[in-house]
């Protein structure tokens, strides 16, 4: 009977212990460590009716004199997107005048 009691106390002391480092071990952990989203300014170098192809953006700042208040098509915007399939997947659901009015500078 005495053996018994000692065993059940040193389960009991088990378990409390278990539970203790567990506790602790929840307390101590970081929260992961986020990537900084990135973005990419892609100039437009198409015509009238391709603001939403992909294609006909190319990964530069955009040019000093090219820009300006005035015209109909986009002169550059920033978006997260490293590459020309990037770039398509964000052009889903948007309009050109999304995109236009991304940015206020314009091409003649």
């Amino acid at each position: 009977m005495k053996n018994l009691r000692i065993n059940l106390l040193l389960i009991v002391a088990l378990l409390v212990t278990a539970a203790t480092v567990s506790a602790f071990s929840l307390v101590n952990r970081k929260a992961p460590i986020a990537k900084p989203r990135l973005t990419s300014t892609w100039t437009f170098v198409g015509t009238t009716g391709q603001i939403l192809t992909a294609s006909e953006w190319e990964k530069r700042s955009p040019g000093g004199s090219e820009c300006g208040e005035i015209g109909d098509l986009p002169c550059s915007i920033s978006v997260e997107a490293d590459d020309e399939t990037a770039l398509a997947a964000y052009f889903v659901g948007k309009s050109e005048q999304n995109i236009l009015d991304m940015n206020p500078a314009r091409k003649p």
